[in-house]
């Protein structure tokens, strides 16, 4: 889903945003690869970085993938109030700003750095 609002991506900066470890990511690209869904290639500008991209099968997945994760969202929200759905959405970014920052100050306690 992250491919369909922008690709090509960087495989690091696709790493971050779903928040898994890298071997992670990889596995879980390299099983895109193999069915035809993404490619992968080198940056030109750095030869560290894999660029990943959908390929047009990846693409054609967008609507009908769309479609069942609406469907999902419909049937999982239905009991929900408004209000509450907006939590919903709000919350779980909160908590992932709360770790996020917890574990950028133990990082930084244990590297010796001020966090002031």
């Amino acid at each position: 889903m992250l491919l369909w609002k922008e690709s090509p991506q960087p495989q690091a900066v696709l790493t971050r945003q779903l928040m898994v470890e890298p071997p992670t990511t990889a596995k879980m690209l390299a099983r895109l690869e193999k069915n035809g869904f993404i490619g992968r290639q080198r940056s030109d500008s750095d030869r560290w970085v894999f660029l990943v991209s959908l390929t047009d099968s990846g693409r054609a997945l967008g609507h009908p993938v769309t479609l069942i994760w609406d469907a999902l969202e419909k049937l999982t929200t239905n009991a929900l109030t408004p209000a509450e759905k907006d939590q919903l959405r709000f919350l779980p970014g909160k908590l992932v700003g709360s770790l996020t920052k917890r574990a950028e100050e133990e990082s930084n306690r244990l590297s010796g750095v001020s966090a002031g």
